[in-house]
């Protein structure tokens, strides 16, 4: 990859099954407007903060940006806005997972086969930067559970070759054989699989595979880490694209890329047909774009990765209304993943290199909180917002909330 290049995870889908880009994931050609009512439970927009009256100047002080007591977190406060610091520069993330003051970083190279993962502080990222596994294949999704840090090697273009992964080690650190395989037969009906998404809950392991080569057919898996051979388990034959997934505690979630549908099944089993969250209808001959899925509350949000009139939706994660999901925000720019939290609902626009707020009930123009070149993936917790550029010399970078 070229040093500018943008986002390895969503262009590698592979000669073997169709690629991330083939299937509209992150880029599009149309968008399909449903305005269904906000989510029932949708907390009250974010207002910004009134402003109180102290001795600080609220337009350059960092710790009183904006209004008084709102810190930067190391950050600069420029016109009353504070601006995002940089964690860790090098090579491409497109994962972040953030636990407590520890960040854990799916990092993607200009090699397919060099890809590495590592956690660090958040308070001096690239310090404490350790390396948990190198030598990896194009990982691209991390979750933590427990004690231990899991994330899916996407794979190759030719998976028979080059099969993705799902492995994982201790959190602190990996043993120096490496990480454990939870798919150590390389998967698949036809020689090689891709994984395209990953989840985790305080027992199970869920993942995605995709088979190849040239197969719009996949799965979903899970076992106990401690003893995966021994309990791993199909739940859910898929069609299209599985990608995205995440839980609650009752049931999972994921995007099927094909039918352009959210859809969510009953743990630990899955038992019987997946219900359908959401349908979204695409005009003749376009194909919307779901990329990224997020859960808070009663409610599931997701985005519509679109060049040009991308929409972030919203409703209920027990299904939808008829009338369909709502719109959180609309004509954005190739938004990807998603996230989401009482403040609200944030997302990555790709297209036009913002990081985006709405409040949770939606918003006529989301706001803009941080600009960088190829932004993908969002983390947030209690007080800032972590997102990544994923070009081909990237970051990580916070910005205060």
């Amino acid at each position: 990859m070229a040093a500018g290049a943008v986002l390895p995870a969503t262009a590698l889908l592979l000669a073997a099954c169709p690629s991330l880009d083939e299937l509209r994931v992150g880029s599009g050609d149309a968008a399909t407007e449903h305005r269904a009512p906000p989510p029932s439970d949708a907390a009250a927009p974010k207002e910004e903060e009134a402003a109180i009256p102290c001795h600080a100047d609220a337009e350059w002080d960092p710790k009183n940006c904006g209004s008084c007591g709102h810190d930067c977190l190391g950050g600069a406060c420029t016109e009353g806005v504070c601006q995002p610091v940089v964690l860790y520069t090098g090579d491409t993330p497109v994962s972040i997972v953030v636990d407590g003051p520890t960040l854990y970083v799916a990092v993607q190279t200009v090699l397919v086969n060099a890809g590495y993962v590592f956690r660090c502080t958040t308070a001096d990222c690239m310090a404490s930067m350790t390396v948990l596994a190198s030598g990896e294949l194009e990982p691209w999704v991390a979750v933590k559970q427990d004690g231990g840090i899991y994330w899916a090697n996407l794979g190759g273009s030719n998976t028979a070759i080059d099969p993705g992964s799902v492995m994982g080690c201790r959190a602190n650190a990996c043993p120096e054989a490496g990480p454990t395989s939870y798919t150590p037969d390389g998967g698949g009906m036809e020689g090689g699989i891709n994984v395209g998404g990953l989840a985790a809950d305080e027992t199970y392991l869920y993942w995605s595979e995709t088979f190849g080569p040239a197969s719009d057919h996949s799965a979903i898996y899970s076992c106990v880490p401690s003893e995966c051979a021994a309990t791993r388990a199909t739940l859910q034959p898929g069609f299209g694209f599985v990608f995205a997934l995440t839980l609650d505690s009752n049931y999972l979630y994921w995007i099927a890329a094909g039918p352009n549908e959210v859809h969510r099944c009953e743990l630990p089993s899955c038992g019987g047909s997946p219900q359908i969250v959401a349908y979204i209808p695409a005009p003749t001959d376009k194909t919307v774009g779901l990329s990224g899925i997020a859960l808070y509350g009663e409610n599931a949000y997701w985005t519509d990765g679109l060049d040009d009139g991308g929409t972030v939706y919203g409703c209920p994660s027990s299904g939808c209304p008829p009338s369909g999901p709502s719109i959180v925000a609309k004509d954005q720019s190739d938004p990807a993943l998603i996230a989401a939290d009482d403040s609200g609902v944030y997302w990555a626009n790709t297209g036009d290199g913002t990081i985006r707020r709405c409040s949770l009930q939606g918003c006529t123009e989301a706001a803009v909180i941080a600009r960088t070149y190829a932004p993908f993936a969002v983390a947030l917790d209690a007080v800032s917002v972590y997102f990544t550029s994923s070009s081909g010399i990237g970051s990580v970078l916070r910005v205060a909330k």
